[in-house]
């Protein structure tokens, strides 16, 4: 058998008092094709202890029936000092005592001299192949350990997380905790929560590195006298969780420690953090409720802008005492689109957003506040009839992503943003509307000009529009007034009729709109400074 490159070569030590069969073994043997090296071959078990303390073979392959030490007795000693090393019993008897010695002591084969090479060869791939076994399970025990060792960061945050969920029982939680080298007291304590947040939520490598610098820095903010152990929920928040024996101290001193946060690790980040302090529990089991207690405080402190610390309990009280945030914004607003006034509905969400930074309310509150408002100016874009992938994109859920933003400023660029393009959508639809009607009226006016009874309520009757808009749009699109566009119309009509006929005066002034000569000669004559005859006369000169 031709060795592979590369394959593993196992040390093979003789023991044999017979120098024939050392020497055979020694030069006849191809042993590196076998996978095996041979390291060496020794007359007697005193000689074969001290190579086995050198070369510490993989395989020795000992006679029993030698001087000093037999085979039975080295076996013994191989065993009880080098419990990996396999080996192979030889002997010239066949002996049920030498067998049942081998089979106490475990040896790997028991060979009868003479051996023939097929039948040593048989050996060699045999225990070759059990040593490949081996060392794969120890290469792959090997790996395990050590990626263990790489996932233990990961796995302490994860049992840590699960004291925040109370996803496990007290009991299974201490093993896991002494297992992973974390040193937290499961009796006889207080506990409390504080969750740290960085303010930019950027997901970008600014943002991890901002996270990684938290970590960091918190680590060496944190007094060492203060008992507590900090780690990332699944939020990419920072928790610090402490404990002590009193209650009141607990309270006291996170609230000290998150003063040291709030001012010092700024300087470790390019963005300011906010803090939320849970209320302290007796119990292990209870961690949870002080987390929920972080979190909600932590949630207010962002919607009011980030850059705070906020504790449950001020929380509470605040709640419990202030005035509630009015629900009827997004009424307001509405109505505010409805007269497409966008000072007035940029200032009905400067109000909407100063209330939420003035008053005290819960999350839930906030969250709902925020759902109300929005439903009514999603309303208002149904009755405007305008469709609602040109106001929010196709595929978006507008109250989820009004629910994720986390501050107060994201909320009001949101809802400007969202009702920029609401009234855009209205001016564009007007402005759209208030051409279309200014070419309906141009055009009627071409056809009617010569009815002395046109006039601007008989045209706004045709276009079925007020007087006061289309006066309105008329003056804005045309620069002149009504009245100004049928005298010009009418004028340049007549225009026509002296350059290209020999119609009477009074006969062009019927045929334009007016029912007296002399009034049509007036304005013809104002709006082109010489009468009419004289205007005939001078364009007929220039013609010629």
């Amino acid at each position: 058998m031709q060795m592979d490159a590369g394959e593993r070569l196992y040390k093979f030590l003789v023991v044999d008092d017979e120098l024939i069969i050392r020497d055979a073994l020694t030069n006849h043997i191809p042993w590196e094709d076998l996978g095996f090296t041979f390291c060496g071959a020794c007359a007697d078990g005193n000689a074969a202890l001290d190579k086995i303390e050198q070369e510490a073979p993989d395989v020795v392959m000992t006679d029993i029936c030698m001087p000093f030490l037999d085979g039975i007795a080295l076996t013994e000693l191989i065993t009880e000092r080098y419990p990996m090393t396999k080996v192979i019993l030889l002997t010239g008897y066949d002996d049920f005592e030498y067998a049942q010695a081998a089979v106490k002591l475990k040896v790997y084969d028991f060979l009868l001299k003479p051996i023939t090479p097929r039948e040593l060869r048989k050996v060699l791939l045999s225990v070759k192949e059990k040593l490949d076994e081996e060392y794969k399970s120890r290469k792959d025990i090997e790996s395990l350990k050590t990626q263990l060792n790489e996932s233990l960061p990961i796995l302490r945050e994860r049992i840590l997380n699960m004291l925040l969920t109370g996803t496990q029982r007290k009991e299974e939680l201490g093993n896991r905790l002494t297992y992973l080298g974390l040193s937290f007291p499961l009796n006889g304590f207080f506990y409390l929560v504080m969750a740290i947040a960085i303010d930019s939520r950027a997901e970008d490598e600014e943002y991890e590195l901002n996270l990684l610098a938290a970590k960091n820095g918190v680590e060496k903010i944190l007094s060492s006298e203060f008992k507590s152990i900090s780690f990332q929920d699944g939020g990419d928040r920072l928790i610090v969780l402490a404990w002590h024996e009193r209650q009141d101290m607990i309270f006291r001193d996170s609230l000290l420690e998150a003063e040291e946060i709030n001012r010092k690790l700024p300087a470790y980040l390019t963005a300011s953090v906010t803090l939320g302090i849970g209320e302290p529990v007796p119990d292990v089991s209870l961690i949870p409720r002080s987390y929920s207690d972080a979190m909600k405080a932590l949630s207010f402190g962002t919607i009011q802008g980030g850059g705070r610390i906020v504790t449950y309990r001020e929380l509470i009280g605040k709640t419990n005492d202030a005035r509630k945030v009015p629900l009827n914004w997004g009424k307001l607003i509405a109505n505010a689109l409805r007269s497409s006034s966008r000072d007035e509905v940029f200032s009905h969400i400067d109000n909407l957003i100063a209330s939420y930074r003035e008053g005290y309310f819960s999350v839930e509150e906030y969250h709902v506040s925020l759902q109300m408002t929005l439903a009514a100016i999603l309303q208002a874009v149904e009755d405007f009839d305008i469709p609602q992938h040109d106001i929010i994109p196709a595929g978006t859920d507008p109250f989820s992503e009004v629910r994720s933003k986390t501050s107060l400023e994201e909320v009001r660029e949101w809802f400007i943003s969202i009702c920029g393009r609401i009234m855009d959508s209205l001016k564009t639809r007007q402005e759209d509307f208030s051409k279309a009607k200014i070419r309906e009226a141009k055009a009627y006016i071409e056809t009617q000009f010569s009815d002395p009874s046109l006039s601007l309520q008989t045209v706004c009757k045709e276009l079925s529009i007020s007087t006061s808009y289309f006066s309105l749009i008329f003056k804005k699109y045309l620069k002149k007034t009504f009245v100004e566009y049928l005298t010009e119309t009418r004028v340049e009509k007549a225009k026509e009729f002296l350059r290209n006929t020999n119609m009477k005066t009074y006969d062009i002034a019927r045929s334009i709109g007016y029912r007296d000569a002399h009034y049509f000669s007036l304005i013809f004559r104002k709006a082109t400074g010489e009468p009419p005859t004289a205007y005939r006369t001078k364009s007929r000169d220039e013609s010629a």
